[in-house]
This record gives C-alpha cells, structure tokens and sequence, in this order.
C-alpha cells in the first residue's frame, strides 16, 4: 500500500496530534511482567538495531518536610551522580552518500581490507535516508544481518540478486528482501562476490544517503571512521553529535503504586488478562507518553492523567532524551545508567522519593527491522497506518520488590506478518 504523503511527521508529532492517545494504530505487541531484567534488556535493547530516540524519566514524589525537600531538592545524591555521567553520554552518527559497489571494490585494496576490519569488530550500523519502507528502496547495515536489501518489486527483477517475497496477512504487498554477508563478501573473489558486484556497478548503481554510526560493541564508545568514510565516501560526509536535553518538570502528577487500597493493593501481580492488570499497565504507559509529550500545563497536571484506579500526588519528573541515530551499544550504555539508578533507589526507598523509572525508546518507522526476532521468524517490519516501533521499560523502585515491566508498541502489520 503506497500513500500520497511526502512529509512523516515524527513520533513525538503523531502523538501531540492525536491529542494524547498514544497509540492510534500502533498494537501493543510483547507485554512481560515481572520478568529478569538482563531478559528484558536483551529484547528491549539488544534485539533493536536502529533508535532514533532514547529517553529516561524518572518520577519523584515531593518530600514529607520542607527541610527535607531543601536538603535533598528531592532528588538522592546516586540519582544526581548518574544524571551527570548521562550528561556525557554523546553519541555520534554521520550522515553519508555513496554507492553500494563502494562496499564490495577490489579485495585487494586497501579500502576493503579497512572495511572488513570494521565489521569485524561488528561496529557499524547504517540505514538509508529518506526512503520509505513501503514505496521505496530501503536499504540496511547491521551486525548480525549484514547488508540488508527491502526493495520493491521493479527494483528486484533488475537487480539480478536472489531475495525473499514479503507477504503480509498470506497476500504479496510487493517487495523482497535481499540479506548479503558482508564480511564474507567485502575480501572475497568467490563466484557469489563477483556477482554482487557487478549488480552493484551495473544495475543498482544510483547514490544513497545513510545514516551510520561505528561503535565498540564491548565499551559502546564511538569509534574513529574518518579514514573508512574518505574511501565510501569523499566529500560527501558529515559527522553529528547527539546531545542530551535534559529537562525537570515540577508539580508532576506521579502515580503512587505503593499505596496500598481494597482495589489497588498489587497492581501488576495478576495475570496480563486480567482487566485490573491491563488498566495498570496501559495508565502507566499513558502518564509516560505525557511527559515525552509535555502534555501537561502550568499546575503540572493533563487531561491525559484521569483514572479512577491509579493513586496520583504530587511530586517532579526529571526527563533526559536522546534523538538522533543511535546504536544497540548507545542504548545499552544509557540503559545502564539507568538501571543502576533504580537499584539504588530500591536500596534507599526513603531518602530517593523515586517511585517511577521508564526507558523508552522509538525506533524508526521506515526500517526494514524494528525488533531482530521478526528477522528470524522472516517478519520484517513494515509501515502500514504508522509504523511505530516503541519499547517501555518501566522499574517501580517504590515497591518492596523491585518489578520491571516491559511493553513493546509495533505497527498491526508487523503482527500479520506471515
């Protein structure tokens, strides 16, 4: 299905227009309660090429005593140390133009013995920019699947490469995925490389823009790529650095889970199907969206935030994001900070007055791959009405145990994908 709209608006846009509703065509996917926490990072995190936006928000009710409050400005000393190691955390990304024969040149030169030695490391993530994912050719570089080619059916017959047909709900939507070993191919004079590239210099020669990022996967530094980029692309790069925005919201309506009341004593306990649950999970979802959003006015409350279930007080949100292109290795390190934040809260339940952490992070909603599992089970991603791609990771370091909830929000299509 192609759409006449030339211009997408972002995430954070679809939402303020849909006046709060945060997810109009989106369908909650993967819901896990209670669940270990390196297995929720694993599928939240690891399992997420491409992040255009990351961001941590953490909930914090007002102290019991004014003293208090002005000794702690409601905030615990760990919470503030970590906020100022995120601080540092400034991923870099380049924005490039080339042609797809300059991955595969001649295996001897110098360029593709550089290259080989960057996916080696398993360090660089691309994709295309500008393209969308069900009218264009939209191109791919991650670690684990190589090159990865989501391309429309003219594209396809011309190319003269062997690919898949992607069908959704059993019925062709015209397009095939094309998966190449990059590190295979890039030293190799195989029968295979030699085709690739001659189809790269002969029938599937035009420029393309990409985003790219080239990290450690160990210690998820950004690494120098200069020196590759003036061989993929001379003249035709630049580098940006993502900053963090770093933003307090006093007077926040902050859901309390720690009260304890006949209707609301375990929040997230019962089963997912249980109507109770679901209420407590998608109000925690909504009161997260809302903040991302700004969706609230001068007295720090929204329209968005009615419940008849959900305890609110008074309390200050503190909101630190990232937007920009960044990697499974950005993401991890920001989670991990993160994480070791609701630890000590948990630790410190009353000096830290942190009743709520989130993780949350978009993807982007034209890539061929919004969770790697769909990859494996031959389910990419596709747009349909919105394409998002969005994962929750919530910590509720008020409670006696420390739980963590995960929701993964994807486009219907990405779930009748057969």
């Amino acid at each position: 299905m192609t759409r006449d709209i030339t211009v997408r608006p972002d995430p954070i846009s679809r939402i303020l227009a849909t006046q709060g509703k945060l997810f109009p065509e989106a369908a909650v996917d993967d819901v896990t309660l209670l669940g270990p926490v390196e297995a929720l990072s694993q599928r939240c995190i690891k399992n997420r090429p491409f992040v255009q936006q990351c961001e941590i928000q953490w909930a914090l009710r007002e102290a019991l005593n004014t003293d208090q409050s002005s000794q702690n400005s409601a905030s615990p000393l760990s919470l503030k140390e970590i906020q100022s190691k995120l601080k540092k955390v400034q991923p870099k990304f380049y924005k490039a133009t080339f042609k797809l024969q300059s991955l595969l040149v001649d295996p001897e030169t110098d360029a593709a013995f550089l290259l080989h030695d960057y996916l080696t490391k398993r360090s660089i993530c691309a994709l295309s920019y500008g393209t969308r994912i069900d009218c264009d050719d939209v191109i791919a570089i991650t670690p684990e699947e190589g090159l990865v080619l989501n391309v429309t059916k003219e594209t396809y017959q011309t190319l003269g490469l062997v690919g898949t047909e992607l069908k959704v709900r059993g019925k062709s939507i015209g397009r095939y995925q094309i998966t190449l070993d990059l590190l295979s191919l890039v030293t190799s004079k195989s029968k295979l490389a030699e085709r690739v590239r001659w189809c790269f210099s002969h029938t599937y020669c035009q420029d393309i823009t990409f985003l790219m990022a080239f990290t450690d996967p160990v210690t998820a530094k950004d690494i120098e790529a200069e020196t590759l980029l003036n061989f993929l692309a001379p003249g035709a790069h630049k580098a940006y650095q993502t900053n963090p925005n770093i933003q307090k919201i006093k007077k926040t309506d902050v859901p309390n889970y720690a009260i304890t009341s006949p209707t609301f004593a375990s929040p997230f306990s019962a089963p997912l199907e249980n109507a109770c649950t679901q209420e407590n999970l998608l109000e925690l979802m909504e009161w997260s969206g809302a903040i991302s959003c700004s969706l609230v006015n001068a007295h720090g409350t929204s329209d968005v935030l009615q419940s008849h279930n959900v305890c609110y007080e008074k309390g200050q949100t503190i909101r630190i994001s990232w937007r920009g292109f960044l990697t499974p290795a950005h993401t991890e390190r920001i989670y991990k900070l993160w994480s070791e934040a609701m630890l000590a809260a948990h630790s410190e339940p009353t000096s830290s007055h942190l009743q709520i952490g989130a993780f949350v992070s978009w993807g982007f909603e034209d890539s061929p791959i919004s969770w790697r599992q769909r990859v494996q089970s031959k389910s990419p991603h596709t747009f349909h009405l919105s394409g998002e791609n969005i994962s929750f990771l919530f910590a509720l370091p008020s409670l006696q145990t420390l739980p963590y909830l995960m929701v993964n929000a994807t486009c219907p299509d990405d779930l009748a994908m057969a």
